[in-house]
C-alpha cells in the first residue's frame, strides 16, 4: 500500500477537527465547574436590571450571562453552560481549520496546545466565543475596507465578549482605522453606518464599565504575579521562578527567543503585525499591571494576538525557513507539550472534591435541614456546592447570611471579604430553630480541631464534626454562649 506524505495531510485537516470535538465533549461533561464558571451562572439567574448593575463589580461585559440565561434552569446544570460553551468551541475549531493560512502541522499543535484543548473549550466561559470572534477578524482583515460595516459589527461584538477579548478588538480596531485613513475612506459616505456603529458599540460598554469598582489587588505583588503568569505565555511548562534546572532554563531562554525573534520579524517584515501585538497587548498589560493582575488564562490571549498577528500576514513569512521551524518550537515547548505533560493541573478539575463533599452532606439529613455556612468568598468550595445543593432546596450563606445565590451577596462580594467578622451580628445570624453548621476548606498541613471565639461576653463554639482530609474539608457545629 502507498501511503504518501499527502495522504497524512488530508488526513489532519478531515478529522483532527472532529477528534477535537469528541475529545473536549468528554472533557467537558466529565468536570466539575470552579468559581468563575459557577458564579456567571448564578448571576445568569437574576433579573435583566440587576445583571446590568454587576457589570461594573464583576468588570466583565453582560453578553455572556444573557447567552447562559434562558439556560439557567438548575435541572440542566452544569451540562447547559458546558455545551454552550462546547458549541462554540467546536465552531471556532471549525472556522480555524478551514480558514486559518498556516500548514496543517502547526495548526494540529495549535489545536491540541493547551489554552484551546483544555481551556477555552472545556471551562465555561466566553473564551472560546471570543476567540471565535478574533478569529472572524482575523479572516475579515484583508476584506475589512470593502466591507467596513460588517468589519464594525464584529469589532464591537468582540469588544463585547470580556474584557480580555476587548483588547485584541482594540488592536485590529486601531489597525482598520489607521487603513480607513491611509485610503482616505475615513470620513466618506461608506463609513457613515460604520461611525454610528462604533458610536453604539463605545456607549454600550461605557455603561457597563463607565462606574468600574475595580477589584481590590496587592500591588506591591503585581510585578512579580504579572512575570510569573507571563511566563505561562512565554514558556508555559516552566512558568515558576525558582528551583530550575539548567535544562528548564535552557528551554525557557530557546522559546523567549523564539517569540522576540517573531516581534523582530513583524518589525522588519510586517508593520501591522508588530502594530497589531502593540496596540493589543500593552493596554493588556497595562490593565494586568495597574487594575487586575488576572490568572494565567488571561494571558492566553498574548498567545492569540501572537497567532492573529502571523494569520494576517503569513504570506510574507510561510517561505521562512527559521521562522517556520522557532513557530514549531514555540508551540510545541510552551504551549502543546504543557497540555500533554500536565493534563490540564489547575483548579478547573476538581470532580472528585466536590462529589464527595456533596455526597456528604446531601446523605446526612442534619446538615439538609440546618443553616450552612461558607465564610471564604472565593473559597474553592463554595463555588462547586452551592448549584447542587440549590437543587436540593439548601442555601449556603457567607459570613454576612447572605445566601451565595443572590444578588445582595454578588453584590457585596469585595466588600464582604474584607470586612471584619463582629461576633454580634454573627450570632443574629444563627437560625435559632435549626442547627448551625460552618463548610470549610482546610490545609492539609495544619492541625484542626474545634476552637471558640470570644467577644465581650459572647463566646462562638466551633465543633469540629468532620474532618476529611483526603478532600480538604472541615464541617464545625456552630453554638454559642452569652454571659
Amino acid at each position: 500500500m502507498n501511503f504518501k506524505f499527502e495522504n497524512i495531510d488530508v488526513f489532519l485537516e478531515k478529522y483532527i477537527p472532529f477528534l477535537f470535538i469528541a475529545l473536549t465533549l468528554l472533557l467537558s461533561l466529565l468536570r466539575t465547574p470552579f468559581y468563575d464558571e459557577t458564579h456567571a451562572f448564578v448571576i445568569s439567574q437574576l433579573n435583566l436590571s440587576e445583571i446590568f448593575y454587576l457589570s461594573r463589580i464583576e468588570g466583565h461585559p453582560i453578553f455572556w450571562y444573557l447567552l447562559l440565561k434562558p439556560f439557567s434552569n438548575l435541572n440542566f446544570y452544569p451540562y447547559s453552560m458546558m455545551l454552550i460553551n462546547w458549541v462554540f468551541a467546536s465552531i471556532m475549531i471549525f472556522v480555524f481549520w478551514k480558514k486559518a493560512p498556516f500548514n496543517n502541522w502547526i495548526k494540529l499543535l495549535l489545536t491540541f496546545s493547551y489554552p484551546f484543548f483544555q481551556y477555552f473549550a472545556v471551562v465555561s466561559r466566553p473564551y472560546a466565543l471570543g476567540v471565535l470572534a478574533i478569529f472572524l477578524l482575523s479572516i475579515f482583515y484583508e476584506k475589512s475596507l470593502k466591507r467596513p460595516i460588517l468589519y464594525s459589527l464584529l469589532l464591537i461584538f468582540c469588544a463585547n465578549i470580556s474584557v480580555i477579548t476587548f483588547f485584541v478588538a482594540f488592536g485590529f480596531g486601531i489597525l482598520f482605522l489607521y487603513e480607513c485613513y491611509k485610503n482616505k475612506l475615513l470620513f466618506s459616505k461608506k463609513t457613515l453606518l460604520m461611525w454610528i456603529i462604533f458610536a453604539f458599540g463605545i456607549l454600550l460598554l461605557a455603561c457597563q464599565f463607565l462606574f468600574l469598582e475595580t477589584p481590590k489587588m496587592q500591588s506591591a505583588n503585581a510585578h512579580s504575579l504579572f512575570l510569573k503568569h507571563f511566563l505561562y505565555f512565554v514558556c508555559l511548562p516552566f512558568s515558576d521562578l525558582e528551583n530550575k534546572n539548567l535544562n528548564q532554563i535552557l528551554l525557557q531562554l530557546t522559546t523567549s527567543v523564539s517569540f522576540f525573534y517573531f516581534i523582530f520579524l513583524f518589525f522588519k517584515k510586517a508593520k501591522s503585525s508588530l502594530f497589531l501585538m502593540i496596540f493589543s497587548c500593552i493596554p493588556m498589560i497595562i490593565m494586568f499591571l495597574t487594575i487586575y493582575i488576572g490568572d494565567f488564562w488571561h494571558y492566553y490571549f498574548i498567545f492569540i494576538a501572537f497567532i492573529c498577528a502571523l494569520w494576517i500576514n503569513w504570506d510574507k513569512f510561510k517561505n521562512e525557513k527559521i521562522a517556520n521551524i522557532l513557530l514549531v518550537l514555540l508551540i510545541f515547548f510552551n504551549m502543546t507539550s504543557y497540555s500533554i505533560t500536565q493534563n490540564g493541573k489547575n483548579q478547573t478539575n476538581q470532580p472528585i472534591f466536590y462529589k464527595k463533599t456533596l455526597d456528604i452532606i446531601l446523605n446526612n439529613n442534619d446538615y439538609k435541614k440546618s443553616k450552612l455556612f461558607c465564610f471564604n468568598q472565593y473559597s474553592h468550595l463554595a463555588p462547586g456546592l452551592l448549584m447542587y445543593l440549590k437543587k436540593e432546596n439548601i442555601s449556603l450563606y457567607d459570613n454576612h447570611n447572605n445566601d451565595r445565590t443572590s444578588f445582595e451577596a454578588i453584590r457585596n462580594i469585595q466588600n464582604d471579604e474584607y470586612k471584619i467578622l463582629k461576633l454580634d451580628e454573627f450570632i443574629n445570624y444563627l437560625d435559632k430553630n435549626k442547627n448551625n453548621y460552618l463548610i470549610a476548606t482546610s490545609n492539609k498541613t495544619a492541625d484542626y480541631s474545634s476552637f471558640d471565639y470570644t467577644e465581650g461576653n459572647k463566646t462562638i463554639y466551633f465543633d469540629l464534626v468532620e474532618y476529611h482530609p483526603e478532600i480538604y474539608l472541615l464541617i464545625y457545629k456552630l453554638r454559642y454562649e452569652i454571659r
